[in-house]
């Protein structure tokens, strides 16, 4: 099987995902919540083998800035997040970026992020992104793909 695609990643307990074809063009985009590392395991497996793929990008887990006690323990989950999608990514051999927010994104508030896409890709934010995460997601393909 052909693998065109290219897969990008706003990972968490919230996990936004996007698919972009060789054109890059968005094929799908959606996003997951659970803080089961299994459940998010078995979804990001579904994903791959939805779409085989070559290349994924995902946003590392970098801090921006101080942290409160109760944010590090999320800082914390979202590291074992990320180790979770990096092990499986390993495993079947699939070649992956991990690129910072303040790479991809700067200090873009998600509101004007979301007017550039919705520009950028002609389409309503409300229409294609149910949330925040799928947004960051796209965000970040966006931008590997060099159209952000």
């Amino acid at each position: 099987m052909k693998k065109n695609f290219l897969i990008s990643i706003d990972p968490g307990e919230n996990t936004g995902w996007a698919i972009w074809d060789h054109k890059k063009n968005l094929l799908q985009s959606g996003w997951y919540q659970n803080s089961n590392l299994i459940y998010l395991q078995n979804r990001f497996e579904s994903i791959l083998q939805r779409y085989p793929t070559e290349s994924v990008v995902i946003e590392d887990a970098r801090m921006m800035g101080a942290r409160t006690i109760a944010s590090n323990k999320r800082f914390i989950i979202l590291c074992k997040i990320i180790g979770v999608y990096e092990a499986i990514l390993q495993k079947m051999k699939i070649d992956y970026t991990l690129i910072s927010v303040q790479k991809w994104k700067g200090s873009l508030s998600n509101k004007i992020l979301r007017l550039w896409i919705e520009r950028i890709l002609e389409e309503d934010f409300f229409t294609i992104f149910p949330s925040v995460h799928t947004l960051c997601a796209v965000g970040i393909g966006l931008h590997k793909l060099g159209r952000l």
